[in-house]
């Protein structure tokens, strides 16, 4: 966890990962002790045949943890492939009716400042879900950019006085 590694094949040595180099244990530096006057503790000589099951066990978990997240992973993927978590669900219809929506919004009314998207009046009928053998598409009236870009909203004027207005943690 602390991205440190030891080897012990001829002669012991220390592999960090943050540095990517081997340290020899004559580099390190501690803090130096006196000698101690108690007896020596009796070592804790493990048999080399436990430490190998145990790194058997540790592999054989990192493995069925991996090939676990893997079969989630490969087992969601239909649900997993959208932003609501929807299976099949496409969302490019969803523009398509935003973009109708907006559209129809700025041909028919041109001058209302707020509309609301859940009011009836935007009810669409268009079956957006189904798999259809052509695209949805968006009819778009060919003067539309043009009066956007002639509207009074587009005007520099305009648009730095809204900046100066609006509240600071709305800002772009």
């Amino acid at each position: 966890m602390c991205g440190l590694l030891t080897f012990r094949r001829a002669k012991p040595r220390v592999f960090k990962w943050n540095m990517t180099v081997f340290l020899a244990p004559s580099l390190k530096s501690g803090l130096v002790t006196s000698p101690s006057t108690s007896p020596p503790s009796p070592k804790d000589y493990r048999p080399q045949r436990y430490m190998r099951v145990i790194a058997l066990a540790g592999l054989g978990y990192m493995s069925a943890t991996v090939f676990g997240s893997l079969t989630y992973l490969s087992l969601t993927k239909t649900n997993m492939a959208n932003d609501f978590w929807w299976a099949n669900y496409n969302a490019s219809r969803e523009h398509v009716f935003i973009a109708r929506m907006y559209n129809c919004e700025t041909v028919l009314r041109p001058e209302a400042n707020s509309i609301a998207l859940d009011d009836h009046i935007f009810v669409d009928d268009t079956n957006y879900s189904s798999v259809l053998a052509t695209a949805v598409g968006v009819s778009m009236p060919s003067l539309c950019v043009s009066q956007i870009k002639l509207a009074d909203a587009t005007k520099l004027e305009a648009v730095v006085r809204g900046l100066r207005h609006m509240d600071a943690c709305m800002a772009p």
